[in-house]
């Protein structure tokens, strides 16, 4: 699910742990770093060397409102001054393929492509080595207790996470 979906989860206690793109600060909820991801501009394998123009020229395939990917591209977007023509699409997979067929260019985990670009379906594309680091954050909600097998889960969450998610 999209970030405000699973923000939804953890505040309607439907879900015991959650794991974002999109930080937060909210009081009802603990949030910890989970891992450093990096965001990679990709494309289909003919698409040429990227300029500002290109960029901006090109069709860019985004995740629906609520994806913390989408808010991430959104801020990308700024940043280059840029107001490209989107397509709204509500997955992850349902973006690789369209990109894959030449229809636009996207922004995507480099944990979602890293198999496309390993086969050459899709190629990364680099624009004046921007930085395009960004995390992602666990949550739980904050709670008198957890279950045993929520607490099982976050002790080996923490074996890895960047920093220790801590519950009462």
């Amino acid at each position: 699910s999209n970030s405000a979906s699973i923000m939804e989860g953890i505040h309607s206690s439907n879900l015991d742990i959650g794991i974002i793109e999109d930080e937060i600060a909210d009081s009802r909820v603990n949030v910890t770093h989970l891992l450093k991801d990096s965001m990679y501009i990709v494309a289909n394998a003919s698409f040429p060397a990227a300029s500002l123009q290109k960029l901006e020229a090109a069709t860019w395939l985004i995740r629906e409102e609520g994806s913390g990917t989408r808010h991430y591209q959104e801020q990308v977007f700024k940043r280059l001054d840029i107001q490209p023509k989107t397509i709204t699409l509500s997955s992850t997979q349902a973006i690789k393929n369209a990109v894959g067929s030449g229809i636009g260019l996207s922004m995507l985990s480099r944990h979602t492509v890293q198999h496309e670009l390993e086969t050459g379906r899709l190629q990364r594309i680099d624009y004046n080595d921007m930085n395009l680091d960004r995390y992602f954050y666990l949550l739980t909600p904050e709670v008198r207790f957890h279950s045993a097998s929520t607490l099982a889960l976050l002790s080996l969450l923490n074996e890895t996470a960047i920093e220790p998610h801590e519950v009462s």
